[in-house]
């Protein structure tokens, strides 16, 4: 556990040595929801939605008064089955260790598993 600083107003945050995917069940038609990741220092190297084949989603992300990132199923998406799987590039960006703020979004579709793969480390050598 580490304190994240003045920026995030002395929040504590747990570092994790394999960044954890969020998965969130919502039923059909709208729905919103909050929630929190802790994250070490890097760069992002992975933003990945996941949702039900017709599900309209977004979800956006915020360490607060620094960075941010956002996904929607509007844009950058690839049928598999039967979900969507939508990938959205992010710049190599350093970001410092902390609990980013997410808001999720569901405008319509039917009701399942949203996955939310955000992950930040060390960028590859090569």
């Amino acid at each position: 556990m580490i304190q994240s600083g003045q920026r995030l107003e002395g929040e504590t945050i747990r570092l994790t040595a394999r960044p954890r995917s969020r998965l969130i069940q919502v039923g059909a038609g709208a729905a919103r929801d909050r929630f929190r990741l802790s994250e070490p220092a890097g760069v992002i190297l992975l933003l990945r939605l996941t949702v039900a084949h017709g599900m309209h989603a977004a979800v956006s992300g915020t360490i607060p008064a620094l960075a941010g990132v956002a996904i929607s199923t509007d844009a950058g998406c690839r049928r598999r089955g039967p979900v969507d799987v939508c990938t959205q590039r992010e710049e190599w960006c350093p970001m410092p260790a902390a609990a980013w703020h997410f808001r999720l979004h569901k405008l319509s579709g039917p009701g399942g598993s949203i996955r939310l793969d955000f992950v930040i480390g060390k960028p590859p050598h090569g």
